[in-house]
């Protein structure tokens, strides 16, 4: 029940995105006369405002930056509220078929309860159907893979199994995938009939297996989204607070710099070069 998602890409993300763009596009560049090796070492400029051209660009890199990585956050957040939803559904269906597995149980004797018994499991097969088709998320149906084809932004695997959600996370998109129940709509009270009986319990205890393993990949997400959603404010923080520093301190701002690039990398920087 793996997804396309890599958990680590989240934690690499910053430092590619401000190695990639700070230190590619401008330390190899020259903006306002000026290059960024030699700004923020203070060195002075033919052009008097090339140091307040590039502090410009630098910070309006970082705040675009930032606003990616708050959006990301969000939509992480998003992610972890549907995993949530779709894991507390899917455990409640769980439950209701653990309850219909000790009905089918107690009706392989054939007692003379039997009616009352089939009804108990009728109603526990409508109130599962009724969760299945009626747990949405911001319209759209998260359980019942019979309404995906119609979703546009749901991606249905070619054997309908699954659905693929695509969350936007900075540049990389994040796959959630989505399990369809549509099946678990077929319950009946027939399914106690003496002749299946066997079939049903065989059924039923399949179905409860794989609920299970369901329930714990969506809450496992939606922890991983939660974390990804904290990381990535902490990020834009980072990133809003280096942008805010005054173009004349130029300490401040390679001391900023320094600890923005290099922060995960453990490396050893001669601060009077």
């Amino acid at each position: 029940m793996a997804d396309s998602y890599a958990s680590g890409d989240a934690a690499q993300y910053s430092m590619q995105l401000l190695r990639g763009q700070m230190l590619n596009q401008l330390m190899l560049g020259q903006i306002g006369g000026l290059s960024l090796n030699e700004f923020i070492l203070g060195k002075e400029s033919p052009r008097r405002s090339g140091r307040d051209m590039m502090h410009d660009a630098l910070t309006g890199l970082m705040r675009s930056d930032a606003a990616m990585l708050r959006q990301a956050s969000k939509n992480m957040g998003e992610g972890e509220a549907i995993s949530k939803l779709a894991g507390e559904s899917v455990k409640s269906i769980g439950e209701k078929i653990a309850r219909m597995r000790e009905i089918a149980a107690e009706a392989s004797g054939s007692p003379a309860n039997l009616p009352e018994l089939k009804a108990e499991y009728g109603d526990l097969a409508s109130q599962i159907k009724a969760t299945i088709e009626n747990t949405f998320y911001n319209g759209m149906q998260i359980l019942d893979g019979g309404s995906w084809g119609d979703e546009e932004r749901v991606s249905e695997s070619a054997d309908g199994a699954t659905g693929k959600l695509v969350l936007q996370a900075g540049r990389s998109p994040t796959d959630l995938t989505l399990y369809n129940l549509e099946t678990f709509k077929d319950f009946k009270p027939a399914d106690l009939d003496p002749g299946i009986l066997t079939a049903t319990a065989v059924t039923l205890s399949e179905a409860q297996k794989t609920l299970g393993g369901m329930q714990e990949s969506y809450e496992a997400r939606a922890g991983l989204y939660a974390s990804e959603a904290s990381s990535y404010a902490r990020q834009a923080g980072i990133l809003d607070e280096a942008s805010g520093i005054s173009g004349g301190d130029v300490q401040s701002l390679k001391d900023a710099l320094l600890n923005i690039l290099l922060r995960e990398q453990g490396l050893v920087v001669n601060y009077n070069s």
